[in-house]
Parts: structure tokens; sequence; C-alpha cells
């Protein structure tokens, strides 16, 4: 019997000050919360981690074990059916 993955979803904004991030989501709502840099355009651990892994392109997508650990991370479009998806949602269920 296969496993149920279940997982939080959290949009990070790091380029935009909170209030800019605010405006946005006046105008285009979303179901998730959005986290911001709270340095506004300052350097954070994210931004650290994409500069030294050299991805850093819109939208990365960030799989977080349960330990809050990086397990994988990818840098496109991704759908449900996205390979990368669906073999890194294993990884990091059983991580």
């Amino acid at each position: 019997m296969a496993r149920k993955i279940s997982y939080d979803l959290v949009g990070v904004d790091l380029a935009d000050l909170a209030s800019q991030v605010q405006a946005f989501l006046e105008q285009q709502p979303v179901s998730y919360p959005i986290w911001t840099d709270p340095g506004g355009r300052g350097k954070s651990r994210l931004t650290t981690l994409f500069e030294k892994t050299g991805d850093f392109a819109v939208p990365p997508t960030i799989f977080v074990g349960r330990r809050g650990i990086i397990k994988a991370m990818y840098v496109g479009k991704l759908t449900a059916t996205t390979p990368a998806v669906t073999s890194r949602k294993s990884r990091v269920h059983n991580s």
C-alpha cells in the first residue's frame, strides 16, 4: 500500500519588501502563507544557498524534510506530473 505524502506549501519572496508583497497579495490573493526576508533586500539563508549552488531562477521549489533540512531543490515550473516532483516527494517523505 502506498504511503500518503503530506506537505505544507509556503511561498517565499526574497526580493521584495513585506509592504510590496502585501500590496501584491491584495490584488492576487493566494491560499498559502507567504514569507518575506525580514531584512528586506538583505541576505538570507536561502539567498546564500542559491548563490552557493548557482540555482537562482523563478520559481525555485525547495523540498524540506521533517527535521528542517533541505533535501532537494528544483528550479522551474512544476506540475503534479513533473518527474522531479514525483521522485523527490518520495525521497523527502522517507527521510
